[in-house]
């Protein structure tokens, strides 16, 4: 992934564009998201299947966190696809 620290010196409020987010890398990246949710709710399930454990509430919100990137990731590659590449999640 490209550095963000580095400005766009035409719009200093926003990063530069970077090369790697292209609408196949912004899919890529959901499914990584994805997975990783996926995992932390299994985890999450496990240990604690009632959700009564507070301190295991930490494990649900990472996984609703990872599951809304994922989603905001995929809503962002299909913007991006518009120019008619038809780029496609496989699967």
């Amino acid at each position: 992934m490209a550095l963000r620290s580095f400005k766009d010196p035409i719009q200093p409020g926003r990063p530069s564009p970077s090369e790697w987010d292209t609408p196949a890398d912004m899919l890529l990246r959901a499914r990584t998201h994805e997975a990783l949710a996926g995992s932390l709710a299994e985890k999450a399930a496990r240990l604690d299947p009632d959700r009564a454990q507070p301190a295991l509430s930490v494990l649900w919100t990472m996984a609703r966190t990872h599951r809304i990137r994922a989603m905001l990731l995929r809503g962002h590659a299909a913007c991006g696809a518009d120019d008619g590449s038809d780029i496609r999640e496989p699967g």
